[in-house]
């Protein structure tokens, strides 16, 4: 389908000669675009195709013209940044005030692919402030920060977004990159100036877990314990990294190890009354999950845990109330609606548990369309759950 200015024309707009006028306004068949109106379509044409310098000498001729045109003023700055002359692009789109936030992102972006990172930041750090719902922006305003080695404001700049717009695959992708290269540089920095410490093998030991290399995970967590026997945390490591792997009862080993020396590990609590639910021992597995809500409220899976326990023992107003707390946190997540429609079905309430299973199915639907690959420049089973 060809684009035109951003917008799309249909086989059928072509085949009857529909003009897209840049403005967004599709002229009624028979009404003809104006002689400026072509060029600009023209310029537009060769920049869409990459003939940028072609671009640039259409969009200069049309400001000869017609200084006043904003979107030549916009279509040049944008062939200039094509061409990687970012200064030239600015001065083109200095001034402009009606679509500023896009002028900047225009800038920001072009200082961004010729590694010019301080500009870069200052003019998307002004595009994401006039529109900050604007996604592509923070995103190359947070790989412009990580190229700093700024990767506490690249990560506070995508979790500000999915905090107003909810979860979205690109920004979690970059969120997840930075939080590993964070991860990465402070081990090296940390291996570099203190080789014998037990928390360089725990650290490293981290990282594994998160590339799910769980078998060199083990080998680092003991490695540290080796050097710390008593350090808090090394068990839950060892019990998360087998709990990952399914191994529950070697990961229940390991979690009631760590918590008899420290019974206060939010975490340690929630995944061992998570091992006591999936074991179907609903009396062993509540007081642990009840701890970790109460240690942390926000491990929202800890409360979806203590519900499915809570509805194994028929205490289906109190399940009710943690699965309302998942589903108020996370209100796309489509599990946590499948057990809210089961539960309700339990209760005897018909209609809401209804209500519940048919948002399961959408949001269940939706996620299963959705491509799971980042497209800004990136180098389960059927029915409701138990």
């Amino acid at each position: 389908m060809l684009m035109i200015c951003g917008i799309r024309l249909s086989p059928l707009q072509r085949l009857l000669g529909f003009s897209i006028l840049l403005h967004g306004v599709v002229p009624a068949p028979g009404v003809h675009a104006s002689p400026q109106q072509s060029k600009l379509l023209q310029a537009k044409s060769s920049e869409d195709q990459g003939l940028y310098e072609e671009a640039v000498k259409q969009y200069q001729a049309i400001l000869k013209e017609t200084p006043p045109s904003p979107q030549a003023r916009m279509g040049l700055g944008r062939s200039l940044a094509g061409l990687g002359r970012c200064d030239q692009a600015a001065d083109a789109l200095r001034g402009m005030v009606d679509n500023r936030a896009a002028a900047e992102a225009v800038v920001g972006t072009c200082n961004f692919r010729v590694h010019d990172f301080g500009p870069a930041i200052t003019h998307l750090e002004q595009s994401v402030r006039l529109a900050p719902a604007d996604k592509e922006s923070r995103i190359y305003l947070s790989r412009a920060y990580a190229a700093r080695g700024r990767y506490n404001e690249a990560i506070a700049t995508l979790k500000s977004w999915l905090a107003r717009n909810g979860d979205d695959v690109d920004v979690l992708y970059w969120t997840g990159k930075f939080y590993e290269d964070l991860a990465s540089t402070t081990f090296q920095k940390m291996a570099e100036n203190h080789p014998d410490s037990y928390l360089v093998h725990e650290l490293e030991g981290e990282q594994y877990v998160d590339k799910k290399e769980y078998k060199k995970a083990l080998e680092a967590f003991d490695r540290a314990l080796a050097l710390a026997p008593d350090a808090k945390g090394l068990h839950y490591w060892r019990g998360n990294v087998y709990w990952r792997q399914r191994n529950l009862y070697k990961a229940q080993e390991e979690l009631e190890t760590e918590l008899r020396s420290n019974p206060f590990h939010a975490q340690a609590n929630y995944l061992l009354g998570d091992i006591h639910v999936t074991l179907r021992e609903p009396d062993k597995a509540i007081p642990f999950l009840e701890r970790a809500v109460a240690l942390d409220p926000g491990i929202w899976d800890a409360h979806r845990s203590l519900g499915r326990a809570l509805v194994m023992n028929n205490r289906i107003p109190e399940a009710l109330r943690e699965f309302q707390i998942v589903a108020k946190a996370n209100p796309n997540d489509d599990t946590i609606h499948g057990l809210l429609s089961n539960a309700y079905r339990r209760l005897g309430d018909r209609e809401r548990a209804i209500e519940e299973g048919k948002l399961y199915e959408k949001l269940n639907a939706a996620r299963r369309e959705r491509v799971p690959k980042p497209s800004v420049d990136n180098p389960a089973k059927a029915g409701p759950p138990e």
